[in-house]
């Protein structure tokens, strides 16, 4: 059984801010995403439909005074390791997701967030999640709004106390472990995360790109046989079709020779770019086939992978 994983990441500047959202949105490359698949990401806040209007929320919402050292945002991931991803089912999948952002909402403020939704469209399905480390601090009565992503965070102990928390209010709920408290592993940055999952997709899914691969050749084999065999029906159509012209032209007059006519014409022009799309669909083919190639060049065998996401401290 693997941990749930919890992770929170500073984002100094605003454009680490701006950076970490176009990747969340899909506004940049991103490799490890399946394009396809994109649109069934699950946005989980209004009003935040790309990286631009997340933006605008945080000049919305932020202090009018900000030191240059001041923590901007905060970005929150929530997984589970791709073996607990393949036992769970969607919904179980989604529902401890969701209610990773609720606990998440506890921890930093939903006045805070800024933007959550869940990527569907990578090996592992996951929550990001970002906030404006906001805080209120009274003085002389008067209450004043300021960034202290320290305070919001606290140190060591808070840390260890509030992957506690996660675990009980939600972990273990959906049969994750808690990882050993008092754990000096080291904790894994966002980034490594997704190193580290996209890692283990090249060699889990390559077996499923080499059966995409050849159920795509059969395809494409079929579909060639096709055109041909219309091309070649087609070629031997229209010799018959002028020698028989004027007995045509006398049964059915101009105006419907007219409209026969147009209709091969389009019928030519639908083969050929029939042919056309084939051409381009063996080019992706080429392609496709220099991966699988590659893929198969650079893999390793199958190992059990073991992922020590430490959650104590």
């Amino acid at each position: 059984m693997g941990y749930g994983i919890f992770r929170v990441e500073k984002l100094k500047t605003m454009g680490n801010l701006k950076g970490s959202l176009k990747h969340a949105f899909r506004e940049q490359d991103t490799p490890n995403a399946d394009s396809r698949r994109t649109l069934y990401n699950i946005r989980l806040t209004r009003g935040t439909r790309n990286s631009d209007e997340v933006m605008e929320k945080y000049e919305q919402l932020k202090p009018k005074k900000i030191r240059a050292d001041q923590v901007r945002a905060l970005e929150v991931l929530v997984a589970m390791s791709p073996e607990d991803a393949n036992r769970m089912t969607e919904e179980e999948q989604h529902d401890f997701l969701k209610r990773s952002l609720e606990f998440a909402n506890k921890e930093f403020g939903e006045d805070n967030l800024l933007h959550a939704q869940i990527h569907v469209d990578e090996t592992t399905p996951h929550l990001t999640a970002f906030y404006i480390p906001r805080v209120s601090k009274v003085k002389n009565g008067v209450s004043k709004v300021m960034l202290n992503a320290k305070e919001l965070l606290g140190g060591r102990k808070e840390y260890s106390d509030r992957q506690t928390r996660f675990y009980e209010q939600v972990s273990k709920n959906y049969g994750l472990e808690r990882g050993e408290v008092g754990s000096k592993a080291k904790h894994q940055k966002i980034s490594d995360y997704y190193r580290k999952v996209n890692k283990f997709a090249n060699n889990v899914e390559l077996a499923n790109v080499l059966k995409e691969y050849e159920e795509l050749e059969e395809i494409f084999k079929d579909r060639e046989e096709r055109v041909d065999y219309m091309m070649e029906n087609f070629s031997k159509a229209i010799p018959y079709l002028l020698a028989t012209h004027p007995k045509m032209l006398e049964k059915f007059g101009s105006q419907e020779i007219h409209q026969f006519s147009e209709t091969i014409a389009d019928l030519e022009t639908r083969i050929n770019g029939q042919d056309d799309l084939l051409m381009e669909f063996e080019e992706i083919m080429e392609k496709l086939k220099s991966y699988v190639e590659l893929a198969k060049k650079n893999s390793e065998p199958r190992k059990e992978h073991s992922y020590s996401y430490r959650m104590g401290m």
